[in-house]
């Protein structure tokens, strides 16, 4: 927990320094996940954070046993000779309960477009320190939405038989997001860097913020 208090009295300072030096970008997406990667509320969508850019979150989930994950996600490109080059994500999670010990993850995706489609694949945990979870995305933008986030569906595999563990899917409408992360139906609501919603039923807010390097 005071690792993820240090975070955020971090973003919150860079938050306020941010009004008179413009080198902080609120933008929607990519938008970090409760726990890491790009995506929604608590699923992924196939969006990369962009080359020479790093975001950071905190979050703090008020369920029954209170908890904060916070992080950051460093964005790169691969450039395999194809048309486009491939966004690739790379992320460290801290998920600091009150019960039992903090654990860090590390999570990694790869994304691109294929027509008006983009696609993504990753993995979060990527060492298994708690359940690893490998997951395939696609999304769509939808041209009636005020968002380029759109539609987003995949499909992931873990050890738990719950969260993100078979077909998963979100409705990004920008400000509003709506999923289900194939075990229960999240809402997350973005006012510029602050997130709030609700996840497995339970209150969450936190703070996203990003720069270029």
């Amino acid at each position: 927990m005071r690792y993820a208090a240090t975070l955020l009295v971090c973003l919150l300072l860079s938050t306020c320094a941010a009004w008179a030096d413009k080198s902080w970008e609120y933008e929607f997406r990519p938008d970090a996940s409760v726990g890491g990667p790009s995506g929604l509320v608590a699923i992924p969508n196939a969006f990369t954070v962009p080359a020479h850019s790093v975001a950071a979150f905190v979050n703090r989930i008020n369920a029954g046993v209170d908890y904060w994950t916070s992080g950051v996600n460093i964005g790169g490109r691969a450039n395999l000779g194809m048309a486009e080059p491939l966004g690739v994500e790379f992320g460290i999670t801290a998920i600091d309960p009150e019960t039992p010990a903090k654990e860090t993850i590390a999570n990694f995706k790869v994304g691109g477009n294929s027509g008006k489609w983009a696609l993504g694949a990753g993995a979060i945990d990527l060492t298994d320190q708690t359940n690893r979870t490998l997951y395939f995305v696609a999304t769509r933008r939808v041209g009636c939405l005020d968002s380029p986030g759109g539609l987003s569906l995949g499909f992931g595999s873990n050890d738990t038989n719950k969260n993100l563990d078979g077909l998963f899917l979100g409705l990004d409408a920008g400000i509003v997001t709506l999923e289900h992360d194939a075990e229960e139906t999240n809402l997350g609501v973005r006012l510029g860097p602050l997130r709030l919603g609700w996840i497995s039923g339970d209150f969450y807010s936190g703070l996203v913020m990003r720069t270029q390097f």
